[in-house]
């Protein structure tokens, strides 16, 4: 299996409320260019901490802390996590034993044949109107209201999505923050998984340079 993770406040933010988790290792610093893993692993989490809620920061350190160790179910444990929080909250997304799983506007793609798939929900307010026809995915990607998620863990009840899926040889996996899938449309975001692994990397970080990068960004991308 290989890997590429990266995280970085992006260009109009004073600090990174991301973090990112690959089996026990934490990122939670910035980045100046992403870093390649290569090995077995079991566990990729992107956690996206809520702009403007006070402490959202350590709220993704200590639940990336918790979830760093072993755990049987992904959704009993975020209820743990979320029952703890006092302050702050953020979106997650991840794979975790061949379980793909999302709370929030983070997200899990998969590229198959030339086209790339979400394999996550958003819980958030374009999304639903989206889901009602009332939007497009391009026009949600510029409406005013494309921050409000509709479910996080901040200590109040919340809403997952999660299937399990088969990784096999191969298959190429994205799991980003809004700060990442945000910057692209889908025809945009297609165009970068041209290529090897190596280069679908390479096409996706000189692509956010070019980008606004209002928010946080952060993302690992994963081969099988």
């Amino acid at each position: 299996m290989k890997l590429y993770y990266y995280t970085n406040k992006g260009k109009l933010r004073t600090s990174n409320e991301d973090g990112i988790l690959i089996d026990e290792k934490i990122v939670l610093d910035d980045m100046d260019t992403p870093k390649k893993l290569e090995g077995k692993f079991h566990k990729f989490i992107v956690c996206d901490g809520m702009g403007g809620l006070e402490d959202s920061q350590k709220a993704v350190q200590k639940a990336l802390e918790v979830l760093s160790k072993k755990f049987d179910d992904i959704e009993n444990i975020l209820k743990a996590i979320n029952s703890n929080i006092q302050t702050g909250g953020f979106a997650i997304a991840g794979i975790v034993d061949n379980v793909v799983f999302n709370v929030g506007d983070c997200r899990v793609y998969k590229k198959e044949d030339i086209f790339l798939n979400k394999f996550t929900k958003d819980h958030s307010l374009v999304q639903s109107l989206v889901d009602n026809g009332i939007i497009t995915d391009e026009e949600a990607l510029i409406h005013p209201k494309k921050n409000i998620i509709t479910s996080a863990i901040d200590g109040k009840e919340f809403e997952i999505y999660s299937k399990k899926i088969k990784m096999f040889d191969n298959h190429i996996f994205l799991i980003c923050s809004d700060g990442v899938w945000g910057e692209f449309g889908i025809n945009e975001l297609e165009d970068i998984f041209m290529g090897d692994f190596d280069t679908i990397n390479e096409n996706l970080f000189k692509a956010l340079q070019y980008k606004k990068l209002e928010d946080n960004c952060s993302y690992i991308l994963i081969k099988k």
